[in-house]
């Protein structure tokens, strides 16, 4: 089997997901009526082609006013978002979690950033950015 087999396998349940409950925030489905923090979820995003659902895991509940948003991290690509509740749901079928997350969390090794609030920091981003966005990148993970 290539690397890309468990990816390919999660788009192929998550088309199917698609298909069976629809892609906006009215699609049918079990809702996620009382989120908690590392719950898994479905959840809506919208990858420049449309919306689609992404295998995600609820980080942090956040409660403001008569709102409540939900900070989650898409566990195959990384990326984190805060959303409304009704852009997520609970699987059905819990085996679409069968396969473990493709995203690792890693650090790049000597490299010190300072975070983006500080000084240089929106500077050293963009630099990161440049270097690496949209190009095939090789790391070794130890």
């Amino acid at each position: 089997a290539t690397p890309t087999a468990p990816l390919e396998t999660i788009d192929k349940a998550l088309a199917k997901v698609g298909s069976e409950c629809g892609t906006s925030t009215s699609a049918s489905g079990n809702g996620v009526l009382e989120p908690k923090r590392n719950m898994n979820c479905l959840a809506l995003f919208d990858d420049g082609t449309g919306m689609k659902w992404f295998r995600a895991k609820i980080l942090m509940v956040i409660r403001e006013k008569n709102e409540e948003l939900l900070r989650i991290r898409y566990v195959d690509f990384g990326n984190e978002e805060t959303v409304k509740s009704e852009r997520l749901r609970i699987p059905a079928d819990d085996s679409i979690f069968s396969n473990p997350p493709i995203a690792q969390e890693c650090e790049l090794a000597f490299v010190k950033v300072p975070s983006l609030d500080k000084e240089y920091g929106n500077e050293a981003a963009i630099c990161l950015n440049d270097l690496v966005f949209g190009k095939k990148v090789t790391a070794t993970m130890h």
